[in-house]
């Protein structure tokens, strides 16, 4: 009979732990949250992440010198590609950063 109690408590102890445990990782992970930098990356679907952004307009660019094999029609393709791409990958980061729209739409979403 003593030997019985002894094994009912072994459960208790270890969701003690768990629960223990549980509340810790919860703790890190909005702590975590809370320290990540912000970025306009987060906030944008796949298709307009950096690495689409890169893969885009080098496949556009590599297109039109296999297809076209002319150096000045790659250079007038490659112009408007290279300057949408500078833009999205340079300049609307920083002004969505500067401009305070990031901090404002996470405040929004954690008082939700």
């Amino acid at each position: 009979m003593g030997e019985n109690l002894h094994s009912n408590a072994q459960p208790n102890h270890d969701m003690v732990g768990i629960a223990k445990s549980t509340k810790l990782l919860s703790k890190n992970n909005s702590q975590m949250t809370e320290n990540k930098p912000l970025s306009p990356w987060n906030y944008k679907p796949w298709w307009c992440q950096p690495w689409s952004i890169l893969l885009t307009g080098v496949t556009i660019i590599s297109g039109s010198w296999l297809i076209f094999k002319t150096i000045w029609l790659t250079v007038l393709i490659s112009l408007p590609i290279l300057i949408w791409m500078g833009f999205f990958l340079l300049i609307w980061p920083q002004l969505i950063m500067r401009n305070g729209i990031l901090d404002s739409y996470q405040n929004n979403n954690l008082e939700k």
